[in-house]
C-alpha cells in the first residue's frame, strides 16, 4: 500500500525524471528529438531502469541547483526550483519502491559520465538559460521514452507502478517549460 501511496504522490506532485541526453559539440544543448516519446524502445531490465532513473533524478536536482545560481531569467529559476522540489521527493519514492521489491540495488545519487558532461557544459555555458532549458526539454523527451518502455514491458510490481505513475508528470514538465525551450 505504501508504494501505491507513493505512486499517487508522484502523480499528484508532477514529478518526473530526466534521462541521458548528451550535449552537442561546442557546448550547446542537444537538439530536441521530437520522436523520442513515440519511438518504440527496447525495454530495459529492472536494474538498468533503477540506475538510469537514479542518474536522471540526480542530474535534475544538481542541474537545477546550478540554474538557481546561474540563471538570469525568473521563469528559469522558478522552473529549476520546481524540479529540485519534485525530483528530491521522487528520488525518495524511487528508493522506497526499490526497497519494497527486495532488490538489493542502491538508487544512484551521483552523476554518471554522460550527466557529468552535461553539468560541465552547463557550468561553462555562455547562454546558460537556453542551454539549461534545451537540456531539460531533451531530457524529458528521453525520460518519457524510458518510463513508457518500462511501464509497458517492465517486471510487474512497485517499480513498474512507479514508472507508470511518473508518466503524466513527465508530460507536465514538458508543458511547464517556456516556449522558447521547445523546438519549432
Amino acid at each position: 500500500m505504501r508504494i501505491l501511496a507513493l505512486a499517487a504522490l508522484v502523480l499528484m506532485s508532477g514529478t518526473a525524471f530526466a534521462q541521458d541526453a548528451a550535449p552537442a559539440a561546442g557546448g550547446a544543448a542537444p537538439a530536441a528529438n521530437p520522436s523520442a516519446s513515440t519511438t518504440a524502445r527496447t525495454p530495459v531490465e529492472t536494474p538498468q531502469f533503477i540506475e538510469q532513473a537514479g542518474f536522471s533524478g540526480t542530474f535534475e536536482i544538481e542541474s537545477s541547483k546550478l540554474a538557481l545560481e546561474k540563471a538570469e531569467r525568473d521563469d528559469v529559476k522558478e522552473f529549476a526550483q520546481h524540479m529540485i522540489d519534485e525530483h528530491t521527493a521522487n528520488s525518495e519514492a524511487l528508493t522506497d519502491a526499490v526497497a519494497a521489491t527486495g532488490i538489493e540495488i542502491a538508487v544512484p545519487t551521483v552523476l554518471d559520465p554522460v550527466h557529468q558532461q552535461m553539468m560541465d557544459t552547463l557550468e561553462a555555458s555562455t547562454d546558460f538559460d537556453m542551454d539549461y532549458l534545451k537540456m531539460q526539454y531533451q531530457a524529458h523527451q528521453d525520460a518519457i521514452s524510458l518510463f513508457s518502455s518500462y511501464a509497458e514491458a517492465g517486471e510487474a510490481g512497485p517499480i513498474k507502478e512507479y514508472a507508470a505513475a511518473s508518466l503524466p508528470a513527465l508530460n507536465m514538465h514538458l508543458e511547464m517549460l517556456p516556449e522558447d525551450a521547445k523546438p519549432e
